[in-house]
């Protein structure tokens, strides 16, 4: 049986390109003389291809934020480009990224709805489908301030399509994120010094209307008016961070052992009873009326120096700001810029400090300059002449230690560099290549 394949109008007649070297501009570097770090000014396509001698399965992770088609004319870059033409353009250079991935390498492809269904179709050929990861949703604006003109849902959304090099190998660091308080930790254990079997659990709000000099929710609504829940959840929060070790929610254990099923149900029969499973080099499993206790304090982790209430990554990102991004770097990209924030929290994922991360459609150097506040390796390729008024002027400032963006989150103080290339004029020239 044939495979599916996505065909469109001048797939597979596409023009041979030649191959092309990259020229060496050392009046163009910046910062340490022996950095590896590479910022390269010329058509994509013909700078993948001169990578690829040397650089063929070491791109640890692939970030690039392409031209979405969407018929319009941006300040920098057409992206009104015809939809077969698209994919042809696209599939010439997925197919170069994935040659340059490492085996347990990644590719995060960040796209509109306009073309993400023939983007993933194209993507599952190139990759194969069974090294696609997810699709993530990414929130970007808010619906505050749009004009209804076409009919149905305001597009508040973009996405990013996330495959492996090979899924078997991939290399991914889960991470969590901050949250709000999980109003689930509504119990705490009044006597936590004692024997388990003993605990007596209580409502933390009802602590909290005691430290108040109250008893009912009631009194507090007298008090504090229409916005008491807000105050109360607040207040919840703190004393919810206080009381950590000691906050609890009773949750159903995801796949539960037979033992564990056979104890929920006995303690059914006993109410406000702890039931207590010991296992071996782990904590032990607390049962209560039907359910296991979850400690508010397994979800707190430091985040930027903050110990703070988290939650695992999930496919939907809505707590990226984009809000106050124009200036990051120093420099302005309208309408393409993406955060820092966004950003960091890929090369989080995807890598370690050293890996090399790409950017092939670099834009304002958002990727090159996050790459290098990280302590990775970029190379970061754009053709247009913002690659010397954007990515050239950003990528100084960050090397003299510019502090907008992550810089203080990760504590950015400056150093390192990076070199300059052009792509030599003809295929024979004899300039000095990487």
């Amino acid at each position: 049986m044939q495979k599916p394949e996505l065909m469109w109008i001048g797939k597979g007649d596409e023009t041979v390109m030649e191959t092309r070297r990259l020229r060496h501009l050392p009046e163009l570097d910046y910062g340490d003389t022996n950095s590896q770090n590479m910022l390269i000014h010329g058509d994509n396509l013909l700078a993948l291809k001169a990578l690829v001698r040397d650089f063929a399965g070491r791109v640890k992770c692939v970030y690039i934020d392409p031209p979405y088609n969407t018929g319009s004319t941006f300040e920098y870059y057409d992206d009104g480009l015809e939809h077969s033409n698209w994919l042809s353009f696209m599939r010439a250079r997925l197919e170069i990224l994935r040659e340059l991935l490492t085996e347990d390498g990644s590719i995060y492809v960040q796209i509109d709805n306009a073309e993400q269904a023939y983007l993933k179709v194209l993507m599952d050929e190139i990759f194969q489908r069974r090294n696609f990861v997810q699709m993530i949703s990414v929130k970007r604006a808010s619906p505050a301030g749009f004009k209804v003109i076409n009919p149905g849902p305001l597009t508040v959304t973009e996405y990013i399509l996330l495959y492996a090099r090979n899924r078997e190998q991939l290399c991914y660091n889960p991470q969590r994120i901050p949250v709000g308080y999980d109003i689930n930790y509504k119990l705490y254990i009044k006597n936590p010094n004692e024997s388990p079997e003993n605990w007596e659990l209580g409502k933390l709000a009802d602590l909290l209307y005691e430290r108040w000099g109250m008893s009912t929710w009631q009194e507090v609504k007298q008090r504090y008016g229409s916005g008491w829940k807000i105050i109360r959840d607040a207040s919840l929060c703190d004393l919810a961070m206080e009381l950590r070790d000691s906050v609890v929610s009773v949750r159903d254990p995801h796949k539960p052992s037979g033992l564990i099923k056979r104890t929920m149900n006995e303690s059914k029969k006993h109410r406000n009873k702890i039931f207590v499973i010991p296992r071996e080099n782990y904590q032990p499993i607390y049962i209560y009326n039907g359910g296991s206790l979850s400690f508010y304090r397994d979800k707190l982790r430091e985040i930027d120096g903050v110990l703070t209430p988290t939650e695992l990554l999930t496919d939907f990102w809505t707590d990226i700001n984009y809000a106050g991004i124009a200036n990051e770097g120093g420099v302005q990209f309208k309408n393409s810029k993406k955060p820092e924030m966004l950003v960091r929290r890929i090369i989080d994922l995807a890598t370690q400090r050293g890996d090399i991360v790409l950017d092939c459609f670099l834009g304002s150097g958002t990727t090159a300059a996050v790459a290098l506040k990280m302590g990775r390796r970029f190379i970061g390729i754009e053709f247009g002449e913002h690659c010397y008024t954007h990515c050239l002027a950003r990528l100084k400032a960050t090397v003299d230690g510019e502090q907008s963006g992550i810089s203080k989150a990760v504590n950015w103080k400056g150093g390192n560099g990076f070199k300059f290339y052009e792509l030599a004029p003809t295929p024979n020239t004899t300039d000095t290549n990487h």
